[in-house]
């Protein structure tokens, strides 16, 4: 079902999700989880397994979503919301160049716990 979707949703323009493959092995994903054409801005998700964290990975493969983006998508914005406790992913993304835009509360739930999000962006260098 997810396979399904996430093609149905890359077909139609409106997300793209890949495998991200280190060393012969899929240890994760990636994705825009969403594209919006009106306004040129995607939204950048991923997961990686936790025995592949802190190699490098994330950073390396966050800066090649950005370079898709910008030069195979035409788009003017990239933007990466993290739990403001996941502090892993909020290091990929000032490594990566972005900068916080804000903190927006009550997010996302995650079992029993309400988490707030800091969102990322960055633009197009013109």
């Amino acid at each position: 079902m997810f396979i399904q979707r996430v093609l149905h949703e890359y077909a139609d323009g409106k997300s793209m999700t890949c495998a991200i493959i280190y060393q012969d092995n899929i240890v994760g994903n990636c994705s825009f989880n969403a594209i919006n054409h009106d306004t040129k801005c995607v939204e950048v998700g991923y997961w990686l397994s936790q025995s592949q964290q802190g190699k490098g990975i994330m950073t390396r493969v966050v800066k090649k979503l950005i370079d898709i983006a910008f030069n195979d998508y035409g788009m003017e914005k990239v933007q990466l919301s993290a739990a403001n406790e996941n502090l892993p992913s909020r290091l990929v993304a000032e490594r990566v160049g972005m900068s916080l835009e804000g903190i927006i509360t009550n997010h996302e739930k995650v079992g029993d716990r309400i988490l707030d999000h800091a969102v990322y962006g960055i633009h197009r260098r013109k």
